[in-house]
Parts: C-alpha cells; structure tokens; sequence
C-alpha cells in the first residue's frame, strides 16, 4: 500500500528518521506514496491507484506537523471522481495551498487532465478550484507534474503535442 519515511537533520547535518506515514485507510494495491510534497509543516501525498471511488479514481492525503509529530488531517478525494482519472499523480503544497493532478480527468476530453486546487479554510480542507488546460487535447495529460511556490504554479501537460504528435 505504500509509506512515507520522514527525516530531518539534527545539528550536525545527521540525518534523523522522524517517523514513518501511512494513511489512515491503508490497503493493498495503493501506491501511498508515489508522488509527495513538503512544505514548512505541510505534507501532502498522492495515491493516484485509491479505488475507494473507481479503480485508479485516485486519492492525495495532507498531514501537518504538529509539536513534531504527522498527523493526518485529511483525505481529498472528489465526488465527481471516476475510474481511471488517477487523481494524486502528482501533488504540491505551499503556504496553506494544496495542489492535485488528476492527468486522466475527461472533462475537456478523453485524457486531457485537470488540477484540482484546495485550501486550509481553519476548520478543513476546502477544493476552491479545478484548472484545466487553456487548450486542452485529448490525452494531454495536464495535470501530470506540479510545482507550487504560492501565488505561482506550474502545470505540466507531459502528452500535450503542440509541436506535433507523441511517439
């Protein structure tokens, strides 16, 4: 199902296992894992392979530091999610911001892709947004890489074919 291994340097740059992660509802055949981001107390991690609504509909989970310890804080997972969208394929985070892909979303097209955006509203997790591609294609697979440093993003489309076909 998967884990994440947490460390941090002590003073003098050893570094220490912090703790090992899994989620909650762990089960065989997730890859818990897979795709991760860190930022100050925020974690998140992608489980582009979670069934709980579809095969591969996918899940990312969020965990905070809290006085040196993980916890889990919360499971995003969309109710308009369907089989094969894998959400969680990657994932990002800063300043309170959540970032997740879900590069096989057929909102804009079979495959074109879509990022799903959550914010820490103090009592949760909230989606406040979805993103798609301004030109989006079928199987672009927008959504298929991420980079947050809040208020900029970075959007990968791995598939998008602008300058000719996928080979």
């Amino acid at each position: 199902s998967g884990s994440v291994f947490v460390y941090q340097p002590d003073p003098f740059g050893v570094w220490q296992l912090l703790g090992k992660l899994t989620p909650g509802d762990a089960v065989a055949g997730t890859v818990f894992g897979d795709a991760l981001d860190v930022s100050g107390g925020l974690l998140v991690v992608g489980d582009y392979a979670n069934d709980e609504r579809g095969i591969d509909a996918g899940a990312a989970y969020v965990f905070e530091r809290e006085s040196g310890f993980w916890t889990e804080k919360a499971k995003l997972a969309p109710d308009t999610l369907e089989a094969g969208d894998q959400f969680g394929l990657a994932v990002a985070a800063d300043a309170g911001w959540v970032l997740v892909g879900s590069d096989n979303d057929d909102d804009q097209g079979t495959g074109s892709g879509a990022v799903y955006v959550y914010t820490d509203t103090g009592s949760g997790w909230e989606q406040v947004d979805k993103l798609y591609a301004p030109d989006a294609a079928v199987n672009g697979g927008f959504g298929s890489g991420l980079a947050l440093d809040y208020p900029y993003a970075a959007i990968a489309a791995k598939y998008d074919d602008e300058l000719g076909g996928n080979t």
